[in-house]
């Protein structure tokens, strides 16, 4: 073997975080795992986790019993959305393409868009936001 590939310790997850992870089959993204270790308060739980888009970037969203984030890391570069549960207006959910589910998180004056949803996870997580 010319090259040996060093394999990165993944860092461990907090119990709650890799629970929901491993329910939703999350396996890459590391990185991403990481980064919402470390945004995730000590004092809020995890409830479920899906992976979805928001604009041109993938990434993992996790609703905790707070507030929901939705977190991507591409390149070095972390882009982060957060809103409290308390501060949802409404959700509405919509066929988008490739048989996926598009998702409208509304709060007061701003909508943010999800897609690439699946159908089972989009009813979840509107059973969670209701």
């Amino acid at each position: 073997m010319f090259f040996k590939k060093d394999k990165k310790a993944t860092p461990a997850l907090r119990a709650d975080l890799q629970t929901v992870v491993d329910q939703a089959k999350i396996k890459r993204e590391h990185k991403t795992k990481a980064v919402l270790n470390d945004l995730l308060k000590t004092d809020e739980t995890a409830q479920f986790a899906l992976t979805c888009r928001k604009g041109d970037r993938f990434g993992i969203m996790v609703v905790t019993d707070q507030r929901v984030v939705w977190v991507s890391q591409l390149v070095g570069q972390t882009e982060t959305y957060t809103v409290a549960r308390d501060k949802i207006s409404g959700l509405e959910t919509a066929r988008g393409s490739m048989g996926l589910m598009k998702i409208t998180i509304g709060q007061s004056g701003k909508n943010a868009e999800f897609d690439y949803v699946g159908k089972s996870q989009a009813l979840e997580l509107a059973k969670l936001l209701n």
